[in-house]
């Protein structure tokens, strides 16, 4: 049997945070119409791990990765693909003018027409084939290809000023070997902005969210976990910004908090109560469901 490693620097300095049925999972999805069976034959429950090293959560086994067929199966809802997301108008505020850009995961090309307010010289890597050709027939810049394989196409004249992803890093296994493609790709002083799920958000928990799970998304992402990874690489953490909250989603979180601690038979009397006032009195479980982390390269 292989020993489980950390995907971020393949550590085995790891502890187990819980586990999740198989069986459940796949009940979950099921109730979006989405049908998970056949990426989980032979395996009745999946294990959360964390790298104490990084802070990074991550799934085992670490084969249960969505293909092509199981994001059409998603992309139809309307909360998927949203033109207007806070993390894109964040991000374009980030970004100087005419730097060049790389973004990692470009999907339909939302934030590559933004990058047009900015810079001319902006480019993305997509994997789907559809959604290049809808890119290119707008004028956009994209190639057909991994990070690893465009950093082997560039120099010292070529490297970007920029590289970003949205929304993109919570899906990918090998994401340590991504991280420093993306840096690889960076000149020195250049910037990494990456968007991923805040897992400190109640509405973020893998109990009541399968989204938030394989096959869908791979790792699960903290505020801390920004601050550890540069310890592994060589960057420096430049700011961390938050999605605002709502003041009535406070409330709302307090159900969803309320639902994790029935799903986990750890219901207690007045339960609702206790959750509005953890909620209120953690700032941290206050925070959007998104966060974005800047890094430069040293």
């Amino acid at each position: 049997m292989t020993a489980i490693q950390s995907p971020i620097n393949d550590s085995s300095k790891l502890k187990k945070i819980r586990s999740f049925s198989a069986q459940t999972l796949q009940n979950d999805y099921a109730q979006f119409n989405i049908d998970v069976s056949n990426y989980f034959v032979g395996i009745d429950h999946i294990d959360l791990y964390e790298c104490t090293d990084s802070g990074l959560q991550f799934f085992s086994p670490n084969n249960i990765v969505g293909d092509g067929k199981f994001y059409e199966s998603i992309q139809h809802f309307d909360w998927y693909y949203k033109d207007d997301k806070w993390e894109f108008n964040k991000g374009l505020e980030l970004i100087q003018q005419n730097e060049r850009v790389l973004e990692i995961g470009s999907g339909r090309g939302q934030f590559l027409k933004l990058l047009k307010q900015k810079t001319e010289h902006a480019e993305g890597l997509e994997l789907n084939e559809s959604a290049i050709e809808k890119i290119r027939a707008n004028g956009y810049k994209v190639h057909h290809m991994k990070i690893d394989e465009l950093e082997q196409q560039l120099d010292a004249h070529t490297l970007f000023d920029v590289v970003c992803s949205f929304q993109v890093y919570e899906h990918i296994e090998n994401i340590g070997a991504v991280i420093q493609s993306s840096l690889n790709t960076l000149k020195v002083g250049g910037r990494l902005i990456i968007s991923v799920p805040n897992s400190d958000c109640i509405f973020n928990d893998p109990i009541l969210n399968p989204f938030n799970m394989p096959p869908h998304h791979q790792g699960l992402w903290y505020p801390s976990t920004f601050e550890q990874l540069q310890s592994t690489f060589n960057i420096q953490l430049d700011a961390v910004y938050f999605e605002p909250s709502s003041f009535i989603n406070k409330f709302r979180a307090a159900a969803v908090d309320c639902d994790i601690h029935k799903r986990a038979g750890t219901t207690t009397r007045f339960q609702y109560l206790k959750s509005l006032l953890r909620i209120f009195k953690e700032p941290r479980l206050q925070r959007g469901r998104t966060m974005i982390a800047q890094f430069i390269k040293l």
